[in-house]
């Protein structure tokens, strides 16, 4: 059986979704290998991908139980399964300790948090190395936007260890108004133990958006922040813009993307 002819097989088997015979055209392929390559994956990046990304678990386990690479086409198999909101596939992936979570800037902790998919999140954070830099401020964003406490609580802990640059305090400003727009007390009681959190713009804002969403606990907790300026905004009859997707005092392309998440996921 020429290679080409195996690896066709291969595919075949696969898209059949038939990890028996899958199994089989591997074990050939083993076989066929060169002595001197012996111990390396004879399973290609193309196999891998579609196999990892078929969302057949049996098919799944048998390329991971053969070498398959999962790190394969720039972790491509784990952002196609965290895509799909296959949080078991996605931790099965992670086990294999090639597999970076934080691979294309975070995008599947990004879509994780989108999804409220805390079970997925916490496997992807779980992973991340202690000493890594990542730009927490859209999940965290979105966990502000959808009210979930699990996710904030995450990122808020990441932060105390890896504080915010000035540009990511900029960003992080609009997860307070989020959560004051959402009405999660706890969210909001997360968002402000970030250190230096407490710009004044940010809760002026968010105060305004607790009142105008009628979310009176989240107006009390930042109330007693005593950093509301209520003679500034309050005595001014000019109409204050409070429309999330385009205030003029947030970052365009963080407010962009996470109404792109928030469309592609069905987050609403």
């Amino acid at each position: 059986m020429s290679p080409a002819a195996t690896e066709s097989q291969l595919l075949t088997a696969i898209q059949r979704k038939d990890s028996e015979l899958l199994t089989s055209y591997l074990q050939e392929l083993d076989a066929a290998m060169p002595a001197a390559e012996s111990g390396k994956s004879s399973i290609s990046a193309t196999a891998t991908y579609l196999g990892l990304t078929s969302g057949d678990a049996a098919i799944i386990s048998t390329l991971l139980a053969n070498g398959a690479n999962p790190a394969l086409l720039d972790n491509g198999a784990l952002i196609a399964n965290a895509e799909a909101n296959r949080t078991d596939i996605v931790t099965l992936l992670l086990a294999d300790v090639r597999v970076d979570p934080l691979a294309e800037n975070g995008r599947a902790l990004v879509l994780a948090a989108a999804r409220s998919n805390t079970a997925m999140f916490k496997a992807l954070y779980s992973r991340i190395p202690a000493s890594a830099a990542w730009d927490y401020t859209l999940p965290l964003a979105l966990a502000a936007k959808l009210g979930n406490h699990e996710v904030s609580k995450l990122c808020v802990e990441y932060i105390a260890r890896h504080p915010p640059t000035p540009e990511q305090r900029v960003r992080l400003n609009m997860s307070l108004v989020f959560a004051a727009i959402n009405g999660n007390a706890q969210v909001l009681r997360d968002v402000l133990s970030i250190k230096d959190i407490n710009v004044k713009f940010a809760n002026d804002a968010a105060y305004l958006a607790a009142i105008k969403h009628e979310n009176h606990e989240c107006a009390q907790i930042l109330n007693e922040t005593g950093r509301i300026n209520h003679e500034e905004h309050f005595a001014s009859s000019r109409p204050i813009d409070l429309d999330i997707a385009s205030p003029s005092w947030w970052v365009p392309q963080t407010v962009g993307a996470i109404k792109f998440y928030s469309q592609v996921v069905n987050t609403q």
